[in-house]
């Protein structure tokens, strides 16, 4: 059956009459009453309401038209803003993204269909800002895009679909703290419960991208876990929860740590003139040297102290004979305080050389 006028669309302020085209219309009512129209395929026709007086808008424009204008203006429609940097799989809660180089405000809107018949989301933000989508659910998702001019005529729309796996979420790690220094050997990874995982799985790497694997620790049922490292350098660490059905949630951010060597034994005792000691150790010009002689190997004892600048302490010997400890630590130009080394015990002897002054009363007797 053939209408017999053409199909129209009323707002308060405006009457779109429809030929057979794909279009838009909305009305703001915060915008001076302001009625849009933009037309993807076909034409509509656009007039004040109660009037006479209005454009053709082809496809490929808009028009807009505030309360008391006596003509709407037309405009060409924004191309579609670039979604290709929009990634694909987001694995936080909060969905945030930002579309680069936009001058205009765009319109975002999320849906479960490519359809969009249903949306759970549909917002206006400004040039430039970040996009932040709370409370979807871990599902497949489609987002559009499309610019608004100072008219607010909407351009085409961009669609992009996108994938949340979010949860289970990552536990929170509490150690090592990120940017922590410590000596090569044993570290403690500790990290909060989260009650919807059946156990973590950890990984530990050379590099923040995870490429190279030294540790990949799955199925730990506790919030801490022990490993030895036997070499220094940076190391990057992240963690994850795995429901108990075995569904696998995203890793967290990476934390770092570094390790630095652990310090070498020291060498020496008393020098050739037997009146010092020389003492040496392995160790950078660029770090400082605490260092502690002691008559005891629990150091309660301490009889000389010193820092120093090389790896490498000269002091006199000690007066009274008998056993002393010796031990260092490094403190490095960014602050960083190294274990004392291992304790070297030196033996000072008894020093028998007045026995030659009493040489000659031997012979008087």
């Amino acid at each position: 059956m053939l209408r017999a006028k053409p199909l129209e669309v009323a707002t308060p302020t405006a009457v779109v009459g429809v030929r057979g085209t794909q279009y838009r219309v909305n009305f703001d009512e915060a915008a001076n009453r302001r009625t849009n129209s933009e037309v993807l395929v076909g034409a509509v026709r656009i007039e004040v309401a109660n009037t006479s007086s209005g454009a053709d808008v082809p496809a490929g424009f808009g028009a807009a038209l505030e309360q008391g204008a006596s003509t709407p203006t037309v405009a060409k429609m924004s191309m579609a803003p670039d979604l290709s940097g929009v990634p694909a799989l987001f694995e936080r809660p909060l969905v945030r993204f930002g579309i680069a180089g936009e001058a205009l405000p765009l319109r975002i809107q999320i849906s479960p269909d490519a359809s969009f018949d249903s949306l759970v989301l549909d917002q206006r933000f400004d040039a430039g800002a970040e996009v932040r989508i709370p409370n979807l659910a871990d599902a497949s998702w489609f987002l559009r895009a499309r610019r608004v001019d100072k008219q607010g005529i909407e351009g085409f729309d961009a669609v992009r679909p996108f994938v949340l796996k979010a949860r289970p979420e990552p536990p929170a790690s509490n150690q090592p703290r990120r940017g922590a220094k410590r000596t090569v050997g044993t570290v403690d990874f500790g990290w909060t419960e989260n009650p919807d995982a059946g156990s973590y799985r950890l990984q530990v790497s050379r590099d923040a991208d995870f490429k190279v694997l030294l540790q990949d620790r799955e199925r730990i049922d506790a919030t801490t876990l022990r490993l030895d490292f036997d070499s220094e350098g940076q190391f990057y660490w992240r963690l994850a929860s795995t429901r108990a059905d075995g569904d696998r949630g995203p890793f967290g951010d990476p934390q770092s740590f570094e390790l630095r060597p652990t310090p070498t034994a020291p060498k020496g005792g008393l020098a050739e003139d037997g009146k010092s000691m020389a003492l040496a150790w392995g160790g950078r010009e660029i770090d400082r040297h605490q260092v502690e002689l002691a008559r005891d190997p629990e150091f309660n004892d301490i009889v000389a102290r010193a820092e120093l600048a090389t790896p490498e302490w000269v002091l006199p010997k000690p007066e009274r004979p008998g056993q002393y400890y010796f031990r260092y630590r490094s403190v490095e130009p960014d602050g960083f305080v190294s274990p004392y080394s291992s304790t070297l015990k030196i033996e000072v002897p008894r020093d028998w050389s007045f026995l030659w002054l009493l040489a000659p009363l031997l012979f008087l007797l």
